[in-house]
């Protein structure tokens, strides 16, 4: 199927065109991106060109600090995605209290900055919190870094996206 895939620089600040330190200021422009995602480039794509909308036809991925804004996504905005795919990060475990989207979530068996077994337990959490919406795959033998490219260059996560 034709589709159009945005992948956005999740930093979003009206001052500064690169992340400079990770203080207030630079982590507000990254929360940030979610009002941009949501209140601009959505409604300008939707506006613009001629795409199916709503939750059915709309997916979100993210890697690390951008797969983390996904799970505050769908903890914001529980009714605008139907599918997500998060690698290699981690989130707030109330993001299941209303989870409506399926998530696959990627993450690296070695990841030294986000231990693997704080993902379990948030997939854990959010399997309880909401069955059978979100599966965990562990990608062994990868840390953080090398999780990016692995997740994404596996044969099931594109398909499980974009069905």
């Amino acid at each position: 199927k034709d589709m159009i895939v945005v992948f956005p620089y999740i930093y979003s600040s009206a001052t500064q065109e690169n992340c400079t330190a990770m203080d207030d200021a630079n982590n507000a422009a990254y929360d940030n991106f979610i009002n941009d995602l949501t209140k601009d480039l959505m409604p300008y794509i939707e506006q613009n060109y001629s795409v199916k909308t709503g939750k059915d036809n709309t997916a979100i991925t993210g890697f690390s600090m951008g797969g983390g804004l996904v799970y505050s996504l769908l903890d914001e905005n529980p009714t605008l995605f139907s599918r997500a795919v998060v690698v290699g990060a981690s989130g707030d475990p109330r993001f299941a209290d209303g989870l409506k989207a399926e998530i696959l979530a990627l993450h690296g068996a070695d990841d030294d900055l986000i231990p693997f077994a704080r993902v379990k337990s948030l997939a854990d959490d959010a399997s309880k919190k909401a069955p059978g919406k979100m599966k965990l795959e562990v990608l062994a033998k990868t840390g953080h870094a090398e999780s990016e490219k692995t997740a994404y260059s596996k044969h099931t996560v594109w398909p499980w996206l974009f069905r």
